[in-house]
């Protein structure tokens, strides 16, 4: 694999590992659709100061392009809500390990939908993993969690798959604007009509602006980057890079967070990972 592609997926993954402990860590006790609408305002500013900046502002995409990628990112703000809501009910580390999943649904994209090349290693690779879903899904605690977690990666994985294709035909700044709009637009639209019946959560403090530019800059730098790798790369070939990446984030998780994990969710984890490990050593 290119150099190039080893960096940009590197940096990004970096930038979204970061923006996910933060995320966890500001977003538990408030609103969910508040956060996203606050977190969003400041993406969408930077985003538009990017495109403003690197002048790509004049390169407009075509409207078929531009309704794709509104469409995808609606399946990715679905993502991100999910996320946000999957931490209330599971450890961090246990998302983070669910997360390999995602590994195993673009691979199931870039077959069916892109046409990439298909590992005959990913049936048996699948199976192991959905054992290790199911021991970490027999404790009781964490089926909900599970279920959220699953349903994120999986908004998340099959929507950046399917970013690939308009990608080809548009500026990434362009790409991250119009995604940060999108959710910016849907989570105030929801929020709006919800506000009412939305879980009532008082924060114990409020979320400092400062925390929120930070996401902000950093969900940008890493959206910019696995963008740029999307449209440069195979969807097949990124995803794999992700495993590498996998046991450090897990340690740093455990550490920063200090969450307790079962015998029975390392259990699980170890599984999912085997299964992951078999599919890349093919």
């Amino acid at each position: 694999m290119p150099l190039k592609l080893y960096l940009l997926v590197g940096l990004a993954y970096s930038c979204f590992f970061c923006t996910d402990i933060l995320i966890r860590k500001y977003s538990v006790n408030a609103n969910s659709f508040s956060f996203i609408l606050k977190r969003s305002a400041y993406t969408v500013l930077l985003s538009f100061a990017l495109l403003v900046g690197s002048l790509t502002i004049l390169t407009p995409p075509s409207v078929l392009v531009a309704l794709q990628i509104i469409g995808i990112s609606i399946i990715c703000g679905m993502g991100l809500w999910l996320f946000i809501l999957a931490n209330r009910h599971i450890s961090f580390p246990n998302v983070v390990v669910i997360n390999l999943f995602g590994l195993l649904v673009q691979q199931l994209a870039a077959r069916f939908i892109l046409g990439e090349h298909f590992s005959p290693y990913f049936y048996p690779s699948l199976a192991i993993c959905v054992l290790g879903l199911l021991v970490q899904a027999s404790v009781p605690k964490l089926q909900k969690g599970l279920i959220l977690a699953l349903l994120s990666i999986t908004c998340w994985s099959f929507g950046y798959s399917l970013l690939s294709i308009p990608l080809k035909y548009t500026a990434v700044t362009w790409s991250a604007f119009i995604m940060e709009s999108t959710i910016l637009f849907s989570a105030w639209l929801i929020y709006k009509l919800t506000r009412k019946d939305a879980d009532q959560k008082v924060e114990k403090s409020p979320i400092k602006p400062l925390n929120f530019i930070i996401i902000a800059v950093l969900t940008t730098m890493g959206s910019l980057l696995i963008k740029q790798s999307y449209k440069e790369f195979q969807v097949g070939e990124i995803s794999l890079l992700y495993l590498f990446l996998f046991p450090f984030s897990l340690l740093v998780s455990k550490w920063y967070f200090k969450e307790e994990i079962s015998k029975r969710e390392w259990v699980g984890s170890i599984i999912i990972f085997i299964g992951i490990i078999l599919f890349v050593i093919r």
